[in-house]
């Protein structure tokens, strides 16, 4: 009985053995696609920025009424306009799928 017991642990540890050898092999075949991984990379990037960026530009709104001369330090008028600026955040919560940018609603 106990060299039974012996024989078939020494199956299966060669079995295991086997397996082992064969599992490192197929995962050395599969390479990741560095395109995919760069892209990967690349869009979470993206996302993170514009959420700081867009989040920033929100958070320091304090009043509509009366608008603040400056957001962030940009003047409210020229380059930085109020519509320039409420096509963006559209535009962003449409991108983002959300509604709420910087704990406000802002489709309010």
């Amino acid at each position: 009985m106990r060299k039974r017991i012996l024989a078939a642990s020494g199956l299966l540890g060669l079995f295991l053995v086997g397996f082992a050898g064969l599992y490192r092999d197929l995962a050395a075949q599969i390479q990741p696609d560095p395109q995919l991984a760069f892209t990967a990379t690349l869009d979470k990037e993206i996302r993170d920025f514009l959420k700081h960026e867009v989040t920033a530009h929100v958070a320091d709104i304090t009043s509509l009424d009366p608008p603040p001369d400056r957001v962030v330090g940009a003047l409210t008028t020229g380059e930085f306009s109020w519509g320039t600026f409420m096509r963006t955040l559209g535009d962003y919560s449409a991108f983002a799928s959300t509604n709420t940018i910087a704990g406000r609603d802002i489709h309010r």
